[in-house]
């Protein structure tokens, strides 16, 4: 038996120095570049020639393999383990040569620039080694690899750097502090230990998580991705350090706003981690569709596939309220209003704190007109938040809708005192102040709407009301055409000012508005009321008779419509029809006294006097002070006194 040869000291020193403790099989194969446990081999398998050229290091894996002789496949031959070796040899020189890892701990921070406020600087710490058998580079693979991926890309305000400090679980203040001293966009930092590596992924710039304001409005409370979560690599596994990188790079992108460029990177990272099935992997791949969800909203992708998308954060058990939360919002969006309150309450039973979720479950039930909810959901909000502008505002909203005109005041006021320039709060308070015939306090808020967007469309047509009110109808003219200008396809307007022509007597004109209203909004009853009245002056009774009748179709409830048919009816000698039109007005408002007066008069056109007495009587009750109220009452005498009452019912 041949004895085996110990290899020396200097020798196995540098094999050891030069391939940096990585495994030769594992970079030419896998392109795996972590410092494993092993074993130097011999590549000819004689354990006398211990000839540096003749060894090897091995992960323990590959060394166990690699002594193996097998008849059912071709084993790697001394050629190609001696290429994978020259390629490694290379690789650890340019690494080392390149790291920062191995600067001077001094020297590295001395170094260290903050980034400028245009920069994004992501840095990497020392990895806490909780291992008893292993020793990592954990900082120095990271960061090869990501400078690595990096200078494939034109990144010219992106560094990636490390600094010599460990950071415990505890000890994330501290972390954050040191990050925020270098004005850093996130910090990846973490621990390692026999089973894995552990990195957690904390962004310290959360504002770089916020979608521009002009992608999308209907989006803009939304809650961001989560800012600090883990990102579980098996020592075994090197495509999951691939899914970091590509992670990395989509961030980038996230927060440059290039957000397709994003969505390619997290998809591909997604890619490399969905052939996973460990536990450990579960909460990496909830945060990435979290991510990819955020990303198709800032693309105005279709609501079913931003659903998707925190829908599978939400499956893999992932118990972040930003997963239901988000989720919530793009549900609304799709009409689904019961599966959005559902998961707008699971996000507030994760976080209770969360003043978000109350606010979108109060937007939810105010979309369901269930006010007072909606009400008890913004105080909520507010309670947990006292500077939550957005809580108050629609708090103030709902109030004006439940007709409490004083709280909404308080509330629109509150957000005003928060931010002086939100120029909703004071056009809505404006409307509330007019509503109470405050007209001086609605136009002082109408006029700083104004001033603050001359071309805020809405407040011209309120103002054009407001002057309406007061008398004032040559300027509420001018704020009609002036709305129109802005907004030609605006319907309101040109619906008050058809009803302003035709109060001048330009009876045309009015109708040619209130077309042009309906061409904008075929479903706008009162457009369609008016232009009957128009046309009954003009005495287009069939016109008129079929504008009324649109308007019972789209405002069944309209009881000005019913009477107004039944007038025309009246004229038309249609007695019972208009009959039955002042029958379903008073159905629908027993206080109506028009349609007693006109159904008291049809009445006598068809000799029904008791009907007619008994209308008229109704009509002196609720109208006592009506101005033709001594016609009426000689009418009923004349009536009884001729006997004619009684002759038929």
């Amino acid at each position: 038996m041949t004895t085996r040869k110990k290899i020396s000291s200097d020798i196995e020193t540098e094999v050891l120095y030069k391939s940096g403790r990585r495994c030769c099989l594992c970079f030419g194969l896998n392109n795996d570049f972590w410092e494993k446990p092993g074993q130097i081999a011999h590549l000819d398998r004689n354990n006398c020639n211990s000839k540096l050229e003749n060894l090897a290091f091995l992960c323990l894996e590959h060394h166990d393999k690699y002594d193996t002789r097998t008849s059912q496949s071709k084993g790697w031959t001394i050629g190609e383990a001696k290429k994978y070796i020259n390629d490694l040899h290379l690789a650890v020189e340019k690494w080392r040569k390149n790291s920062q890892y191995y600067q001077d701990m001094e020297n590295s921070i001395k170094e260290l620039k903050p980034a400028s406020d245009n920069e994004i600087l992501i840095l990497i710490a020392d990895f806490f080694n909780a291992s008893k058998n292993v020793n990592y580079d954990v900082t120095g693979s990271i960061l090869e690899s990501l400078n690595t991926s990096l200078n494939k890309y034109n990144f010219n305000d992106v560094r990636i750097e490390s600094v010599k400090e460990v950071f415990r679980r505890n000890e994330f203040e501290v972390m954050k502090a040191v990050g925020k001293s270098y004005n850093a966009t996130a910090f990846i930092w973490g621990h390692y230990d026999d089973g894995g590596i552990f990195p957690r992924y904390t962004i310290l710039q959360k504002d770089k998580l916020i979608i521009p304001n002009e992608i999308p409005a209907r989006f803009v409370n939304l809650m961001h991705p989560p800012d600090d979560f883990p990102i579980y690599i098996h020592h075994y596994l090197p495509f999951q350090f691939t899914y970091l990188v590509q992670f990395t790079i989509g961030q980038i992108y996230f927060w440059k706003n290039e957000f397709k460029s994003s969505r390619f990177f997290l998809e591909d990272a997604l890619k490399w981690m969905k052939s996973v099935n460990n536990e450990e992997v579960k909460e990496s791949l909830a945060n990435l569709y979290f991510y990819l969800g955020f990303v198709n909203i800032a693309l105005n992708e279709k609501y079913e596939f931003i659903e998707q998308a925190f829908s599978k954060g939400i499956e893999l058990g992932n118990s972040h309220p930003v997963g239901y939360f988000n989720r919530a919002v793009a549900n609304i969006q799709m009409g689904n209003t019961t599966q959005a309150l559902s998961d707008f309450s699971t996000a507030i039973e994760l976080d209770g704190s969360c003043s978000h979720a109350y606010y979108g479950r109060g937007i939810t039930y105010t979309e369901l007109n269930k006010l007072d909810l909606a009400v008890l959901d913004f105080t909520q909000a507010i309670d947990i938040d006292k500077n939550f502008i957005d809580a108050y505002y629609n708090r103030g909203n709902a109030y004006r809708l439940l007709e409490e005109a004083e709280k909404a005041i308080l509330d629109y006021t509150k957000v005003i005192e928060l931010n002086d320039g939100y120029i909703n709060a004071y056009y809505n308070r404006g409307i509330v102040y007019s509503d109470l015939s405050n007209l001086r306090q609605a136009l002082e808020d109408y006029n700083i709407v104004i001033q603050l967007n001359i071309k805020y469309v809405l407040v011209y047509n309120s103002r054009g009301n407001l002057y309406k009110k007061i008398g004032d109808e040559k300027a509420a003219f001018e704020d009609y055409k002036q709305a129109i200008e802005i907004d030609p396809q605006y319907d309101m307007p040109h619906y008050n000012l058809g009803m302003l022509y035709v109060k001048f007597g330009e009876i045309e004109k009015g109708i040619a508005e209130y077309n042009i209203a309906i061409q904008i909004n075929s479903t706008y009853s009162k457009a369609y009321y008016n232009r009957g009245n128009a046309y009954f002056l003009l005495n287009k009774l069939d016109n008129a008779l079929s504008d009324y009748s649109k308007s019972i179709e789209l405002e069944p409830e309209y009881t000005g419509a019913y009477v107004n048919r039944g007038n025309i009816y009246k004229i038309m000698g249609c007695f019972n029809e208009a009959i039955l039109d002042y029958e379903k007005a008073i159905e629908l408002d027993p206080y109506l006294a028009p349609a007693y007066f006109n159904r008291a008069y049809t009445y006598l056109h068809l000799k029904q006097l008791n009907q007619a007495i008994s209308d008229f009587h109704k009509l002196l009750e609720l109208a006592p002070d009506t101005h033709n109220k001594q016609n009426i009452i000689d009418l009923i005498n004349s009536l009884n006194i001729d006997g004619l009452a009684g002759s038929n019912s």
